[in-house]
């Protein structure tokens, strides 16, 4: 069911003063809501992001992340959307799941699932040795935050992938929701996890290493 424009303005004047609100939960005024996304603490706020649809109570192809911040993890005030799928671009059908962390300049730094249709008009399709088989297509993207924007509501998206592509010829079923971890040991490489799954055997984690965290390398 989708709510209509009327049945959503009447929703959110009301929606402070309902008594069966979860107080202690982020929720969108109104929209699906999954998995959340990125927490992460920033000049003494923190910040949490979450896939988004707006204007349905449905999942559907444009996800988008939605964004809450709070002082205290109990009060949370609603910021704009962060990231909004971009009509012929890698991520037209959605931006789904990853994380953010900060860059070595102190930047934040998401790094997001972009999803596009296979018949997307805008890019070619993936080499067979990369192609999934799926509906959609999945890279890795990333959006940087704009210099001074101390509540993180202005992002810039990257205009390549990151990782565009899956390893070749490995029968993959799945290729997405980056995960950063900060440096290693050796204070120059950095990592990144991805979700994926190997057909007939089940679930996987492809690891990537870079020096720069907005390039990947296998």
């Amino acid at each position: 069911m989708t709510a209509d424009k009327g049945q959503r303005s009447n929703f959110g004047s009301s929606w402070l003063l309902d008594p069966d609100k979860p107080w202690y939960h982020v929720m969108p005024r109104s929209g699906w809501l999954n998995d959340p996304n990125g927490p992460i603490w920033y000049k003494g706020r923190y910040h949490i992001f979450y896939q988004h649809v707006v204007g349905s109570s449905e999942w559907d192809w444009a996800m988008c992340w939605g964004h809450a911040s709070s002082a205290d993890l109990v009060h949370w005030a609603h910021e704009p959307i962060a990231l909004e799928p971009t009509p012929n671009k890698f991520d037209a059908a959605g931006c789904w799941s990853g994380c953010s962390t900060l860059n070595s300049d102190g930047t934040p730094v998401i790094m997001y699932t972009a999803v596009r249709l296979r018949e997307n008009p805008g890019l070619p399709l993936p080499p067979s040795a990369s192609d999934l088989g799926l509906q959609m297509i999945e890279s890795q993207c990333a959006a940087v935050c704009s210099p001074g924007d101390d509540h993180l509501v202005t992002w810039t998206k990257q205009s390549r992938p990151v990782i565009e592509l899956p390893p070749p010829n490995e029968g993959l079923v799945g290729f997405r929701d980056p995960y950063i971890i900060q440096r290693g040991v050796d204070g120059k490489h950095w990592k990144l996890l991805l979700g994926s799954g190997v057909k007939g055997k089940g679930g996987t984690l492809l690891l990537y290493t870079s020096e720069n965290l907005l390039d990947g390398e296998d």
